[in-house]
């Protein structure tokens, strides 16, 4: 149940981040090319360290790497919303949290996927399975970016990043 709760509020945060990084970028005066930058910076993140991150999530235990992958969004997320409250957020310092949570992200899926077999009874896995498929998209992919923009369009892209602060908390 608790790794069900993790995957809720970790799709939904990622949801809010991804619309609140478009308007932070482009309430710095960005542009597509400097979204580019910073959305690379991400993919990178996630990429570079994928196949150490599956040899890793083999090693050490599962729980103490989601727990990892949990405090380092958290730090990433919560020096965003410092620095977009402080007004002193720059592509390159978005771009950087973006790798850093990145590199963070590659671990989580590894961790989760070898996780999951482990803690479920096999006659359960296809439900696991199935809730999993239904919450990515529904949550990570709607109901997420839909609060971003709400919040956004409300306040600013500091309080969505607030909100994914609040979600990673509620892990």
């Amino acid at each position: 149940r608790w790794l069900a709760v993790a995957l809720v509020f970790s799709s939904f945060a990622h949801g809010v981040w991804t619309v609140g990084l478009v308007w932070e970028v482009f309430g710095l005066g960005g542009r597509a090319t400097q979204l580019s930058v910073v959305s690379t910076a991400s993919a990178l993140g996630v990429i570079i360290p994928a196949l150490l991150a599956g040899v890793v999530a083999d090693r050490i235990p599962q729980k103490r790497i989601l727990l990892s992958v949990a405090g380092v969004e958290a730090l990433c997320m919560g020096g965003a919303t410092l620095l977009s409250l402080a007004g002193l957020t720059s592509i390159s310092a978005l771009a950087a949290i973006a790798f850093i949570a990145g590199l963070a992200m590659a671990f989580y899926y590894p961790a989760y996927s070898a996780r999951l077999p482990a803690i479920m009874a096999e006659e359960d896995l296809m439900a696991v399975n199935g809730l999993e498929g239904m919450v990515r998209p529904t949550v990570g992919q709607v109901l997420g970016p839909a609060v971003g923009g709400v919040v956004i369009g409300i306040t600013a892209p500091a309080a969505a990043f607030a909100v994914v602060l609040g979600a990673g908390a509620g892990l």
